[in-house]
């Protein structure tokens, strides 16, 4: 699964990556009125300490086909 995050925020403490590859993706909110948006197309509110997991599921995944011309 391929992650990016569209505003990331950098403490000077951690290491935070702005995009990559994981298995399984935690989020907690620290907004007030915020949204979580997947594929550009599902949106879901987010409210301050809601917490959102996303896992990658093998059965899911997609499939892509290459055409040679």
């Amino acid at each position: 699964m391929y992650y990016y995050i569209r505003e990331p925020f950098d403490d000077g403490i951690h290491n935070n990556f702005s995009e990559g590859y994981a298995k399984k993706v935690k989020l907690t909110s620290e907004l007030s009125d915020g949204i979580i948006c997947i594929d550009g197309q599902i949106k879901y509110d987010l409210n301050y300490g809601d917490i959102c997991e996303v896992e990658h599921q093998p059965k899911y995944s997609l499939k892509c086909i290459k055409f040679i011309v």
